[in-house]
């Protein structure tokens, strides 16, 4: 006798049935993973990886939709992975690590490792000797990982534009050797490699679960986590971390196809590159849900373009007219909205649009409805094929969203400005309750995930009432972290996007010139986009001290430094306590050879902030050029007691001391600001120029040739170099040296 079903499993075959029902034209692709799942593990034949690839809306998260209820039918575990919760393979370990513990795993060796890393990482980062700009553990990840192609992603967003490759390494060689002075050698190796030790103990952990049930992880919007993700993942399924086990699947969407780490695992994965629905297979999708008039058959072909999720918005309900399906302008998210005969659910569908991340909170805020509703609305809403699931909730697909707010915002701009002030006073809240700080929250990401929406939705709301606080508030970030500016940026082109503003869209552009030509060393670019900041009228006097400063720090870096005085000028006239004018105006002065005054503004600045690093180096730099050498050095140790990893302070030292005639300990630290910055050339030209006085003409020589390929156009370096091969009796080179220098500096006495 036959074993009967059960219940579960006819619910089970249902779900997948209907999954299939609405799956017209991707029959191919469900029987080729259905008939995967039917293998067993052992088999060679067992593909591991399914990866769906094709343009927004053609269906990509719907066939990973599709994969996920077969393999539920089957019993798997399910994790899933997107631009949401994906900043770095660390803390993607450590999501996945969380989901299947609720499912019943035992992940305690990998969370008891990984909380000691970030234990460790985080006191490291925040300790006052920490390397300067505390990039840390990530810049090191990322100089080991795909650096320029990080620079597209998300983790991009630690790292993009702020500095070039050479620094990034630079930053992460500083890094290791702090953790290697700060902890034991097994402790920095964790630190230090977290995905090497660590993938491991995940592995292990993630057998033992996979021994009772297997597991598929869903990775979407693989366009942005791929680049994060794909070394760890091509890795991994080499089993360069150890063994991987059996009984798991990977299934992967995005726009693009998997690059070409992945191409020597072709044998255990399928790609499937899913392209607009062929006519034909329009026609049947039709057909089964109802659709069988030929006008209206057409009519959806039109508004459509065979586009699969449009496709099933305009076939939901079944229309039977050409009238039902469209008027002159209508849209598909429109038509879609009248033909839902329940008007809460047609009024929520379109209202819950606003929100950029849907969960249940927000839908209760949105729908202002009884408790006893929300659950059923919210359970209705996340079923439509136009909302997608994501690790922190749920998204409207990036097709219909535009179309759903354009609607709500021509429909009831009433509606459309108190939805928005809902959620902006939500995020707000929860902004306030994290009781940070500017400064503080810019490196907190649950602090920039509650700010960001609060501008979005406060801007959506009173577009050109909310500019100028927005653009004050972009100030204030500037000051703290330039990339956490950049990401509000980036806000106001999407509420001028949503709201139909130019106004923000256009301000989005001038600020995003900004930021990229601060990051690019394009000092005139970055002066002309933030000039007109210093005349916008609405921003808090604190505000406009921190544009003149932007100002005045660019006009200084553009060598204008009587202009740039002016500026910081300005700005100490509006903001006295600004530790920052006052040092960069002092920096100023310096470069203009007024050290007298350079050393009066560092002095406030140190007084305003004692513990601010490069106040104390530009003293020191100011001392030294004044001949006071020994307070020139009790300045440069004070800021590298700050900041162990300051390259410029341990060269200015060094060349305080070589003017001490303390030769080798201005070598040892000419050779440290050398090791912290191998490209700093003024440290490689005093370098030369110690050991030229040392005597030892040949390395003085080599030092010299690495200033000069490094900063051609110093007149002294060559003359340097000049006289060390003079010494050596290399009378014509020597000479040639020399006429360099004259050359650059026909003046040059010596």
């Amino acid at each position: 006798m036959s074993k009967r079903p059960s219940r579960g499993e006819l619910r089970s075959r249902r779900q997948e049935q209907e999954a299939q029902s609405n799956f017209i034209g991707r029959e191919q692709e469900l029987a080729r993973f259905r008939e995967n799942l039917q293998r067993p593990f052992t088999d060679p034949a067992f593909t591991v990886v399914f990866t769906a690839s094709g343009q927004g809306g053609v269906g990509k998260t719907t066939l990973l939709r599709q994969w996920r209820n077969m393999a539920e039918a089957q019993n798997y575990h399910i994790a899933l992975l997107d631009e949401t919760n994906v900043r770095d393979v660390v803390e993607s370990m450590a999501r996945l690590a969380d989901q299947l513990t609720s499912q019943g795993g035992d992940f305690k060796r990998f969370t008891k490792q990984y909380t000691t890393f970030r234990t460790q990482k985080e006191e490291l980062e925040l300790g006052p000797d920490a390397p300067r700009g505390a990039y840390g553990y990530a810049a090191a990840t990322l100089t080991r990982t795909a650096l320029a192609v990080s620079k597209t992603t998300p983790v991009g967003a630690l790292f993009a534009g702020v500095m070039d490759e050479g620094d990034l390494v630079n930053r992460a060689a500083s890094w290791a050797d702090h953790v290697r002075r700060k902890l034991g050698k097994e402790e920095a190796k964790l630190v230090l490699d977290p995905i090497a030790q660590l993938t491991p103990l995940f592995l292990e952990d993630l057998d033992a679960l996979l021994q009772k049930r297997p597991l598929a992880i869903l990775i979407d919007t693989y366009e942005a986590t791929g680049p994060i993700l794909d070394d760890w993942l091509t890795r991994l399924l080499s089993e360069e971390y150890g063994r991987l086990p059996l009984e798991l699947l990977i299934l992967i969407a995005g726009r693009d196809p998997v690059g070409r780490a992945w191409h020597p695992l072709a044998d255990i994965c399928h790609s499937v590159s899913l392209e607009p629905f062929a006519p034909e297979e329009t026609a049947r999708y039709l057909a089964a849900h109802g659709v069988v008039n030929p006008a209206v058959q057409e009519m959806i072909v039109a508004l459509s373009g065979h586009l699969p999720l449009l496709v099933s918005l305009l076939a939901s309900n079944a229309p039977q007219t050409v009238d039902e399906v469209a008027e002159v302008n209508s849209t598909a998210v429109e038509r879609f909205l009248q033909w839902e005969p329940d008007p809460l659910r047609r009024r929520v569908a379109q209202e819950a649009a606003v929100a950029q991340t849907i969960n249940r909170d927000v839908l209760a805020l949105l729908a202002a409805v009884p408790p006893e509703q929300v659950d059923a609305l919210f359970a209705w809403l996340v079923r439509q094929p136009f909302v997608l699931e994501r690790a922190q909730g749920w998204q409207y697909h990036d097709v219909v969203r535009p179309h759903m707010l354009r609607h709500l915002r021509r429909y009831s701009p009433q509606r459309w400005g108190e939805l928005h002030a809902r959620l902006g006073d939500y995020y707000a809240e929860q902004q306030n309750d994290l009781g940070l700080t500017v400064a503080q929250g810019v490196d907190n990401p649950r602090w920039l995930a509650c700010t960001l929406p609060q501008m979005y939705h406060r801007l959506c709301q009173y577009p050109e009432r909310n500019l100028v606080s927005t653009l004050g508030y972009w100030l204030e970030l500037w000051q703290a972290s330039e990339k956490a500016a950049e990401q509000l940026a980036a806000v106001l082109e999407r509420a001028g996007r949503d709201s139909d503003t130019p106004a923000l869209r256009r301000w989005h552009g001038r600020l995003h010139r900004a930021y990229e030509a601060w990051q690019a060393d394009d000092w005139p670019t970055a002066q002309n986009e933030l000039a007109v900041l210093t005349t916008q009228t609405g921003l808090t006097v604190a505000q406009q001290g921190i544009a003149w400063a932007s100002l005045g720090i660019a006009k200084r870096l553009m060598g204008e430094y009587e202009a740039a005085v002016a500026d910081l000028d300005r700005t100490i006239e509006l903001n006295p306590d600004d530790a920052r004018a006052w040092r960069q105006r002092g920096e100023a002065k310096r470069q203009m050879g007024e050290y007298e005054a350079a050393v009066a503004n560092l002095d406030r600045a140190i007084e305003l902030n004692p513990d601010y690093v490069w106040a104390w180096g530009s003293r020191g730099e100011a001392k030294r050029l004044m001949g006071e050498h020994e307070a020139a050095v009790a300045d440069l140790d004070r800021a590298i007691e700050l900041d162990p990893d300051y390259a410029w302070a341990w060269g200015s030292r060094g060349q305080a001391k070589r003017q001490m005639g303390e030769y080798e300990a201005a070598v040892a630290d000419l050779d440290r600001a050398i090791e912290l910055d191998p490209d700093y050339a003024w440290a490689w030209a005093w370098l030369g120029e110690a050991k030229r006085q040392m005597g030892q003409y040949e390395e003085a020589v080599a030092d010299f040739d690495r200033a000069i390929e490094l900063n051609p156009d110093v007149a002294w370096m060559w003359g340097s170099r000049g006289q060390a091969k003079q010494a050596m009796k290399q009378y014509e080179a020597a000479v040639a040296d020399y006429d360099r220098a004259i050359e650059l500096n026909p003046d040059y006495a010596w």
